[in-house]
């Protein structure tokens, strides 16, 4: 029987083993968190490449009444998009989506007013999810809707959505308030956002999206994705201070002859020893479907030692930017080959016509000289026409 510690800590994503339980080969290689899916459901979605949910909960927040409601009038497109909010309601309008975020900023401040509980600098939190190309936006909205009930509003927190349709990947703004009716401000470790995200997928499932949530690591990803607020910088046509600082960083290594790669960071050596995990964790799982003899075990195992096998290189910054470097270098270098041996090529090309040119003319000059000849032998030796002979005068 699950205690009531467990039973609370499953509920919030949070994996749990019993010391006298251990996890099995598809657990270590795909782990669950409490969302809905099984560790075969997320194995079997990985061997055919369903595409990952992908979830951003941005780290800035709103701070300001003023921001709040510039980030209110952003996913609702000034008014142009309806949102719904976490009653059913429907918003339509500025003017509606501004009076609901000055709401928000009036409970804030009464709340801290009557010192109930500890202040707090952020007034909502943005949330965006996103789902493949082709993705059906009305079947989406029911999946966000579902998800924002179970997620957002079973925990007391008010927030407003909508859909976007603008790019490749139809996706779901959520704009969600800080505090929740009883206080409590709104805080979701990793693992409970992991588990978010195999609830999406459990979810989305139902209305024909299909989706998977698997790790970054087990996919072959070592570099995060970039955070919204980097997104939009870079947008923008600016570098990030982040992107700044390795290569100022790479620069001073390469100054002071120094080698970046061998002065590895300890995060790149704690992915390179996941790493490490995975391909045991694989091989692994993979003699346990081979084991059971099951044609669909066996397909399974053959599927998940290709993709990782062909998992490319863990790689940190500094080798990506040398990688990156050396392209370039190569770049230029056959470009300056290709640009040499074009060059080549016209000089010969130009070469071999003149000589055709010089040819030609020398070959219509014999013609010339072969064509007077033969008319000047023709005028010397051609028999000169008989003379009429003259009659003598009669005497």
């Amino acid at each position: 029987m699950t205690s009531k510690t467990e039973e609370e800590e499953i509920k919030f994503g949070r994996r749990v083993y019993s010391h006298d339980v251990k996890p099995s080969a598809a657990q270590k290689l795909f782990p669950t968190y409490g969302g809905g899916m099984s560790a075969r459901a997320k194995a079997e979605k990985y061997a055919r490449d369903t595409p990952e949910v992908v979830m951003k909960f941005d780290k800035t927040s709103v701070k300001s009444a003023h921001h709040l409601q510039e980030s209110g009038r952003y996913i609702s497109r000034n008014g142009k998009l309806e949102c719904e909010d976490d009653e059913g309601q429907v918003l339509a309008g500025t003017e509606a989506i501004d009076d609901r975020m000055r709401s928000w900023v009036e409970d804030e401040e009464l709340y801290q007013q009557t010192g109930a509980g500890r202040p707090s600098d952020k007034l909502a939190r943005r949330f965006i999810v996103s789902t493949p190309p082709g993705t059906d936006p009305e079947a989406l909205k029911k999946v966000v809707r579902d998800f924002t009930e179970a997620e957002f509003k079973s925990r007391g927190f008010e927030f407003i959505w909508t859909i976007h349709t603008d790019k490749a990947h139809p996706h779901a703004h959520v704009l969600i308030k800080n505090r929740s009716a009883d206080g409590k401000r709104l805080h979701y470790s990793n693992q409970e956002l992991r588990a978010m995200r195999e609830r999406f997928c459990v979810i989305a499932e139902r209305y024909g999206i299909d989706l998977n949530a698997t790790s970054r690591a087990v996919r072959g990803k070592t570099r995060r994705d970039k955070p919204i607020e980097r997104v939009y910088q870079e947008k923008r046509g600016s570098i990030h201070s982040y992107e700044d600082f390795r290569i100022e960083e790479l620069k001073k290594f390469l100054d002071e002859g120094r080698d970046p790669v061998a002065e590895e960071h300890e995060l790149m050596k704690r992915c390179r020893m996941t790493r490490k995990e995975i391909y045991v964790n694989a091989t692994a799982y993979i003699q346990e479907l081979q084991a059971s003899g099951k044609e669909a075990d066996l397909t399974l195992a053959k599927a998940i030692y290709q993709k990782i096998k062909d998992l490319p290189p863990v790689e940190s910054a500094q080798e990506r930017h040398l990688r990156k470097i050396k392209e370039k270098i190569r770049r230029k270098k056959q470009q300056a080959y290709e640009a040499e041996k074009a060059r080549a090529e016209q000089i010969k090309e130009l070469i071999r016509q003149r000589k055709a040119a010089e040819k030609a003319a020398a070959e219509a000059k014999a013609a010339e000289e072969a064509r007077q000849a033969e008319e000047e032998y023709q005028y010397q030796y051609q028999e000169e026409p008989e003379q009429p002979k003259s009659k003598g005068l009669m005497r």
